[in-house]
């Protein structure tokens, strides 16, 4: 068996931890990166981002985004309730 790197290094990472006060500044930079990201033809110059390779990767991702709003809703309904 080989454990290379256990647990010390994460290339595909689903989650981000921010300090809280800053976490509104991030959140702002962050979906401004996202917006203006390139994707298309990953041969081109230019492209940042090719198209998923299979559906199950887009589902996930999807998954995922889906999750981290509905987390946020909730620390954010549960935060106005205390």
């Amino acid at each position: 068996m080989c454990y290379e790197l256990q647990g010390e290094c994460c290339v595909a990472s689903s989650r981000v931890f921010v300090q809280e006060g800053i976490y509104d500044k991030f959140v702002e930079k962050a979906a401004e990166k996202a917006r203006n990201r390139v994707v298309g033809d990953p041969f081109q110059s230019g492209v940042e981002q090719g198209p998923q390779a299979r559906n199950l990767s887009l589902l996930g991702f999807l998954h995922l985004l889906d999750n981290t709003v509905k987390i946020r809703y909730s620390e954010t309904i549960n935060a106005f309730r205390s």
